[in-house]
């Protein structure tokens, strides 16, 4: 009993290290690469999220990401910072598939452009989730804060409220 106690901690603990990326660089061993998650940039990106996969057009995100970071922007303050980077948070693992699950959840209600929408006022508060892949270019997904809330790849554009709220969990509000 003692000796299948000791392998079960053993093999806990083995697992764990494995699994485990260092705290300042995490990554994912590849044969032949390690993935890292993407860094934000320093500020806001100006334009539209780029279609640079095929698969956007059938979801905000394509399946199998390996990592996703949040990057917060800052809205419009006293202080005219507006569009700087205040914090981030690279998403792995369960909490990764849900911001994913979420993004491509059929409940979301799909914004058809061009139309004209009345939104409240903007302060131009944003999270952009870059999120990498094994392989091809990685996605890029803004989610507006203020306004109308609409969470976009530049291709598929959704209403992005819940989006916005469960990514305050990792990056604050």
């Amino acid at each position: 009993m003692r000796f299948a106690a000791s392998v079960g901690c053993l093999l806990l603990s083995l697992v764990s290290c494995s699994c485990a990326g260092s705290a300042t660089s995490p990554g994912i061993a590849m044969p032949g690469a390690v993935i890292r998650p993407a860094s934000c940039p320093p500020a806001a990106p100006r334009s539209a999220p780029s279609p640079a996969r095929s698969e956007l057009s059938a979801n905000v995100v394509p399946p199998t990401p390996v990592f996703g970071t949040v990057c917060r922007y800052a809205g419009l303050t006293p202080t005219g910072q507006s569009g700087t980077l205040i914090r981030s948070h690279v998403l792995s693992h369960h909490a990764l598939a849900t911001v994913v699950a979420l993004l491509n959840s059929p409940k979301n209600a799909l914004i058809a452009h061009p139309e004209t929408y009345r939104c409240p006022s903007d302060d131009g508060a944003a999270d952009v989730v870059i999120f990498d892949y094994e392989a091809g270019p990685p996605v890029r997904v803004a989610v507006d804060l203020g306004g109308c809330r609409f969470a976009s790849n530049g291709v598929r554009t959704i209403g992005g409220f819940y989006v916005g709220q469960l990514l305050r969990t990792w990056v604050g509000g």
